[in-house]
């Protein structure tokens, strides 16, 4: 300690934590504010004396943040990113820099670990073990359940601000499904009938078990499966696929392979619309040509049959999983007046379509026990998935390379 407060280590997962945030919210143009979290953070818990950034920072996405970072004395640690295994080398600095603050510096006595990334559960384990408190952070809807029980507490980056949430409080798949049994007869009910049909599903139900103020507040938190206006409730989360005979229901309060995916990634549900998207994206762009994000928008969904959420989920993709680039001078305008283009190496459609699925699927892949390229297949082409689960098992593949 130093004057009394506890001394912190901060440790930004940043390509991570930025790319969760621009999921979650597109339309802002830098939705990580870093001034109001470093102020939340020891306001709330102490001095952060260790600040590390890690990310590829000749991506504009990221270096848009420099001199914020720099401003208040973070550390931008670079890692280049080459081949499938990038991902991993971003973990492995982090790690490293954890374990050489903790023998360089044995008066810090908490960690602030800002990823949503499941692959950190040894790493938060071992800080504990050491006698350290372990703080994570990350963006709303982009969290692996396990980091929030495992951490002591875990800083939620919503819309509005920073909110800790309550690790007994985090499991929100009883709720979805008491959801689905609640709109299983009709898709639009009043706030009053959906309480009332909450308190029907769960025994002694309360908002405030769930870390909300009001049922309100806890429907926002389950945003990708209902819609709140005027005092109305619509479901929009997906039907529920049929099971096939042998396959085991979900546990009480985990949620289907179907509703995970849909509470954690956006994506065309439709397979022919997913398809001839990907399809017009990769001709659109193979000829060298780059684009304005808007422009690519309108050739190759022309009639607007794709939501805002699905558009973005399908850009951040292929993003992610290395199909799309983003060129440098585009990187501080809006999202719309980016400038998009092939990412190099890219020769086929085929290798385009597998990046954008490894990338929607990488994480569940770390996080769901029962995802199997059949299931992957059925999610996403339904009564086509068995001529697709060879497509599958290729992702699977070169996912299991990965980690």
């Amino acid at each position: 300690m130093h004057n009394g407060q506890p001394q912190f280590a901060l440790l930004l997962d940043f390509e991570n934590l930025i790319i969760s945030l621009e999921n979650s919210v597109p339309e802002a143009e830098k939705p990580f504010n870093l001034n109001r979290t470093l102020r939340f953070l020891e306001n709330r818990y102490g001095q952060v004396v260790y600040r590390k950034a890690i990310a590829d920072w000749s991506n504009p996405t990221f270096r848009k943040y420099a001199v914020d970072l720099q401003r208040s004395g973070v550390e931008m640690q670079h890692v280049v990113r080459i081949g499938y295994n990038a991902k991993n080398t971003a973990d492995t600095y982090l790690v490293l820099e954890a374990m050489n603050c903790l023998l360089q510096y044995p008066d810090i006595g908490g960690y602030i670990i800002a990823t949503g990334d499941v692959d950190f559960l040894p790493l938060i384990s071992r800080l504990k073990a050491s006698g350290r408190k372990v703080i994570g952070m990350g963006a709303e809807g982009a969290i692996a359940g396990s980091l929030l029980q495992n951490c002591d507490e875990y800083v939620c980056c919503t819309v509005d601000g920073l909110e800790v949430k309550d690790r007994c409080c985090v499991d929100t798949g009883v709720v979805v499904n008491a959801l689905r049994a609640v709109f299983r007869e009709r898709g639009e009910r009043s706030l009053v009938e959906v309480e009332q049909g909450l308190r029907r599903e769960i025994p002694g139900f309360s908002p405030e078990d769930y870390g909300a103020a009001d049922l309100v507040a806890l429907l926002g938190q389950v945003r990708n499966f209902v819609a709140v206006e005027n005092g109305r409730v619509r479901w929009e989360g997906p039907s529920e696929p049929p099971r096939e005979s042998g396959t085991p229901a979900p546990a009480d309060g985990e949620l289907s392979f179907a509703d995970y995916m849909h509470a954690t990634r956006w994506f065309v549900t439709d397979p022919e619309l997913r398809d001839r998207v990907l399809r017009a994206m990769f001709h659109t762009l193979a000829d060298g040509s780059t684009l304005d994000v808007a422009d690519l928008r309108a050739a190759v969904d022309p009639n607007e049959e794709m939501t805002d959420k699905q558009w973005y989920g399908t850009l951040f993709s292929l993003k992610c999983g290395g199909g799309l680039y983003e060129h440098p001078e585009a990187g501080e305008h809006s999202m719309d007046a980016r400038r998009v283009s092939l990412f190099r190496g890219i020769e086929d459609e085929d290798e385009f379509r597998i990046r954008y699925y490894c990338s929607l699927f990488h994480k569940a892949y770390g996080e769901r026990e029962d995802i199997t390229p059949e299931l992957c297949a059925e999610l996403l082409y339904g009564e086509e998935a068995e001529s697709k689960v060879g497509l599958f098992q290729d992702i699977f593949s070169r996912l299991a390379r990965r980690r």
